[in-house]
């Protein structure tokens, strides 16, 4: 549940380098508080205002590595490089485990649960709460693990709002774990990968009904690509789907491919077409399971550009690019197969005054309501 000692001197030393740095840029603190031998003097205000500076221009952390004059090893600035793949939110700490402490994210799109490591000091000790505790918290990747950044904001409330809170995360989290497992890293192998990459639009946003897991559809619109290009990525797709997946693969893949040509266009570029039909599958592949042997067809995502003759790499970034296109996430019920809606506990859980509950397990009236705000694929009661 914690890190080694090397390990959280390791932290504080590079994370205080970088601070200190940052207060250089922006002269957040009086320059003497940010020497790296003060790190852990630092008070919690006095971190947190320096984290907060750092997030809201974190194009520091880049060019604090382009500089590096700290003269950082390899090892180092790949370290902090990671930390561009932070996720700040409210977290419910849940509870301590062998290896690790349960945070659940409270994102409406996409709560997800996450094994993290204290550094010198348990959160049960630094909580003024017993478990489930709501928190404000950025993690961090950190050598193949997942840390705090050393600043927790503790939400408090009474006793017996609390105690409610607490039974309806654990219930949420219980469902997530068991659907997808704990999110153990946050690394990302391809940060400094240079492979040059087509150019990502910005789509419009989705517009949200009501604060919900999942997403409604976003408009269509008129095709901005070559038609020839997206007939070469469903060619693609469906002759994967025939050989290696199956019917409901090829219809979800084929539609996800139609979309993404009406709402980035940009991405269907000569000589990419089999990148492109790979990302597709892959990130559908990841919202279904499908390196999961009990979930069939199976294969692990990596096989999928093998078998299209793509790279490891750039199989990654094109999936990426996808998802970022879409807003395609585990959460999202638009990006899932029918038996997978069916039986994903996500896909139900929505916050009904302000609890989190199953919404097939409330009455039929409840469930047309949320049907026709588009935050469930259909009326459970009707099936």
């Amino acid at each position: 549940m914690l890190l080694t000692q090397s390990d959280v001197e390791l932290f504080g030393r590079l994370q205080g380098l970088l601070f200190k740095y940052v207060n250089q840029q922006l002269r957040v603190l009086a320059a003497k508080k940010t020497a790296p031998q003060n790190f852990f003097k630092l008070s919690p205000n006095d971190r947190l205002a320096l984290r907060d500076a750092l997030l809201d221009n974190i194009n520091l952390l880049e060019d604090y590595l382009e500089l590096n004059p700290d003269r950082l090893t390899s090892e180092e600035r790949e370290i902090i490089g990671d930390w561009l793949f932070y996720i700040e939110g409210e977290f419910v700490i849940l509870r301590e485990t062998e290896e690790h402490t349960q945070f659940l994210l409270l994102d409406q799109e996409l709560p997800e649960v996450f094994g993290v490591l204290a550094h010198a000091i348990p959160f049960r000790q630094m909580l003024r709460q017993p478990m489930p505790a709501q928190v404000h918290a950025v993690l961090l990747p950190f050598r193949g693990a997942i840390v705090y950044d050393t600043v927790l904001i503790i939400r408090e409330d009474s006793p017996q709002a609390q105690r409610e809170f607490g039974e309806a995360a654990l219930q949420l989290a219980d469902r997530i774990i068991e659907a997808n497992g704990v999110t153990m890293t946050l690394d990302d192998e391809d940060i400094f990968n240079d492979e040059e990459l087509p150019p990502l639009e910005i789509a419009a946003p989705f517009l949200e009904a009501s604060p919900r897991i999942g997403l409604p559809q976003k408009p269509v619109k008129a095709s901005s690509c070559a038609p020839e290009l997206l007939r070469e990525v469903v060619a693609t797709i469906e002759e994967f789907s025939r050989q290696h997946l199956d019917e409901d693969y090829l219809i979800l893949c084929r539609a996800t491919a139609e979309q993404l040509a009406a709402e980035n266009g940009a991405l269907f570029t000569p000589g990419k077409e089999k990148s492109l039909a790979c990302g597709i599958v892959r990130a559908i592949g990841s919202v279904n399971f499908l390196s999961d042997k009990s979930f069939p067809p199976s294969m692990p995502l990596k096989d999928v550009g093998t078998k299209l003759g793509i790279s490891p790499s750039t199989a990654s970034k094109y999936q990426k690019l996808v998802e970022q296109s879409l807003d395609i996430d585990r959460m999202n019920y638009h990006w899932m197969l029918p038996r997978v809606i069916e039986d994903h506990p996500a896909v139900w859980m929505l916050m009904v005054n302000g609890f989190m509950m199953d919404i097939r397990e409330l009455p039929r009236e409840a469930q047309v309501e949320a049907f026709n705000q588009g935050l469930i694929p259909y009326i459970p009661a009707d099936r």
